[in-house]
């Protein structure tokens, strides 16, 4: 976590969305290769999810669920 003039900035990393969207880190890892979400890059390389990417991930995920299961 940075701090930059009393605003926080809060990385969210590929652990934690796989925790908040119950999906592996390879289904992930396809999505973006698909396009279907977009998270930026930070300057060490990792990749930084936004509330949006958290958001799409998880209707993904509901609707594969009640499509498949």
């Amino acid at each position: 976590m940075l701090v930059y003039d009393c605003i926080e900035v809060i990385n969210m990393l590929i652990n934690e969305v796989s925790k908040l969207t119950n999906l592996t880190k390879k289904a992930i890892e396809y999505y973006i290769l698909q396009g279907l979400i977009t998270p930026s890059i930070l300057a060490n390389g990792y990749r930084d999810y936004s509330d949006q990417d958290v958001e799409i991930l998880n209707k993904v995920g509901f609707s594969f669920k009640f499509i498949f299961g």
